[in-house]
């Protein structure tokens, strides 16, 4: 049943809808944020590891497959570069959703204001990269994690 104490005031409801969309964003940075600093942790924590692992356990005269442990390292590495890319283009999207807003806000009589501001932050490629830079980032550290574990396995046998 619906709840009949929420009300259908057009501005109530614009307010609510404000409310709710400004805590799923601050919600969506959070959580990225949080992603980027898990993703940087994993993969320097594992690359420090694995170095830590060849020093120390590995035989140096022959270690078994180290094909593996250089695509682990080239992978950890890839991820680390991707957030950090991402990182460094993430606030030149938010400078450039920003003139989007100012432009369209001081060309307000014009056109109609949301709509026009998401049509042109649609159209910006930075945010869609910094997107795909994240999915590169995580499925570097799946492999590489895998190719450091089999690794690992056998040269421990």
């Amino acid at each position: 049943m619906a709840d009949e104490s929420k009300s259908t005031d057009p501005e109530d409801l614009y307010k609510s809808y404000l409310d709710e969309r400004s805590t799923l964003l601050t919600s969506s940075r959070e959580l990225s944020k949080a992603y980027d600093t898990w993703v940087l942790t994993l993969s320097g924590g594992a690359l420090g590891l694995s170095m830590t692992f060849v020093k120390d356990i590995v035989s140096p005269a022959k270690p078994e497959c180290p094909i593996l442990l250089l695509l682990s390292w080239a992978l950890l590495a890839g991820a680390i570069l991707s957030i950090m890319i991402g990182l460094y283009q993430s606030p030149i999207a938010h400078s450039q959703y920003i003139k989007i807003l100012d432009d369209i806000y001081n060309d307000l009589n014009k056109r109609p204001y949301w709509k026009c501001v998401r049509d042109e932050q649609l159209k910006l490629k930075r945010p869609k990269i910094v997107g795909i830079l994240n999915h590169v980032s995580l499925i570097c550290l799946i492999i590489a994690v895998l190719s450091m574990s089999y690794f690992t396995y056998l040269n421990l046998k």
